[in-house]
């Protein structure tokens, strides 16, 4: 099965480098695409990883960045008009989501919802 995927980015460059590095997965329909610079951007959050030395650590290595200040997070999030989009095949997507994060790619914060 496979699960969709949305990554912004601040350049097409940057998209398109991490297009090239998702190939090393399962991917399929990946498209990078410019947004209009007046969208919403509050939705989006990088990603950070999970450190937990529980051997009961169970899920996800990587989550969206969670902030209490969302002003401080548009900061960071409103040049990402880059978009890449694509679909992971489920035992791979783990592995997309650390490409993501060694390039700084933002995602939606309700993605693991």
């Amino acid at each position: 099965m496979f699960n969709r995927l949305q990554a912004y980015f601040r350049t097409e460059n940057d998209a398109e480098d991490v297009r090239a590095k998702l190939n090393k997965v399962n991917v399929k329909n990946v498209t990078v695409d410019t947004l209009d610079t007046d969208y919403d951007t509050t939705f989006t959050a990088p990603l950070v990883a999970r450190i937990s030395t529980s051997p009961n650590a169970a899920g996800m290595s990587l989550y969206p960045f969670q902030v209490e200040d969302d002003d401080a997070l548009y900061e960071n999030a409103k040049d990402r008009n880059v978009i890449l989009e694509c679909e992971v095949e489920e035992e791979d997507f783990t592995e997309a989501l650390q490409i993501l994060y060694e390039n700084e790619g933002y995602v939606d914060k309700d993605i693991f919802n």
